[in-house]
Formats: structure tokens, C-alpha cells, sequence
């Protein structure tokens, strides 16, 4: 199915590439490529997104590494034989409780941990691609393009095409802008 929809898109790109260059009439129809993801691993938003994102992860490990070294010193108890034949029938079964308790809880904080950054991601990934949109079309008005296309979507492009460094450098003009 996914490639399905990727050939339907790279058909439909196609088409409205023709469809640009017959309906210009003669006019110099441009089409250019952009990289998104040097947009993001290169732009001042992306940096600063990917180390805002990269510290969220750092926090969320810290906190289940201190549920999963409880969970691991629970485990290695319930399994050293020696240290059950110390304690009573009770204290074992109420470690047995407490180490199922604290497993359900870890899984529910892993849960939850993975959604956030899922949704963080989707964030990340959403208001990058807003502020590429808007620096290719910014690029595209002042070049004179008419199609600027996703590198993703070609399946070959002549490298005079791409201009990925000039939508970065908008994307860093826009950005230094948006914290004046």
C-alpha cells in the first residue's frame, strides 16, 4: 500500500510538472528540488528542535532507569534461592506482588514516555516542515521557481536543481527574525 501511494504522488508530481511547463505558454517554467532533512539537521530550527527533542528523550530515560533498577533488584531477589529461603512465605509472595505491581507500572510510564515523544517528534517534524514551506516559497518568489519539490519524491534530479542551502539560509534569516 505505501508504495503504492508513493508511485500514485510521484505520478501526480509528474503531471503537474507537465501541466506547468504546457500551461506556461511559453513562459520559463522552473522547477527546483529541496532536501528536507539537511533542512533539518542544518537550519537554526532544526538544531535547536533536535537538542530541545534530544533533551526530553536524556529525561525520559533517567526517569524509567530508576523504575527499571528497582524492577532489577526485585528480579534478582525473587531469583536468588538463598535469599528466599531467608524470608518468610508471606514476605515472598509480597515481593512477588510488588515486583508484578512495579512491572505494570513501568510499562504504563514506558507507555507514556514513547507517546510523548511521539507527539514531540510530530511536533518537531510538523513546525519544521511549516517553516520549510515557507522558505521555499520565499526562495521560489524571489528565483522566479514555479515547482519546488521534496528531494524525497524524486527519483532523480539534476543537482543544479536543489536549492536546499538557500531555503536554509531563509529558514536562519526567518528564525533569527522570530527571536528579535
Amino acid at each position: 500500500m505505501k508504495k503504492f501511494c508513493l508511485i500514485l504522488l510521484t505520478s501526480v508530481i509528474a503531471l503537474a510538472v507537465v501541466e506547468a511547463e504546457n500551461s506556461s505558454n511559453n513562459e520559463n517554467t522552473s522547477v527546483a528540488v529541496v532536501d528536507f532533512r539537511e533542512c533539518i539537521a542544518t537550519s537554526k530550527l532544526g538544531k535547536r528542535e533536535q537538542k530541545a527533542f534530544e533533551q526530553l528523550k536524556e529525561k525520559t530515560i533517567i526517569a524509567l532507569e530508576g523504575s527499571e533498577k528497582e524492577l532489577q533488584e526485585i528480579s534478582q531477589q525473587l531469583n536468588d534461592e538463598d535469599y528466599l529461603d531467608t524470608i518468610s512465605k508471606e514476605a515472598g509472595l509480597d515481593l512477588q506482588n510488588k515486583f508484578r505491581l512495579l512491572s505494570e507500572k513501568f510499562t504504563q510510564e514506558q507507555n507514556q514516555y514513547y507517546q510523548m515523544l511521539n507527539q514531540a517528534n510530530y511536533k518537531f517534524i510538523q513546525s519544521t516542515q511549516e517553516k520549510v514551506n515557507l522558505a521555499a516559497k520565499e526562495v521560489a518568489l524571489d528565483k522566479n521557481i514555479q515547482i519546488v519539490l521534496n528531494e524525497e519524491t524524486c527519483f532523480y534530479y539534476n543537482s543544479t536543481l536543489n536549492i536546499t542551502e538557500a531555503v536554509i539560509d531563509k529558514m536562519d534569516a526567518n528564525f533569527e527574525d522570530s527571536d528579535l
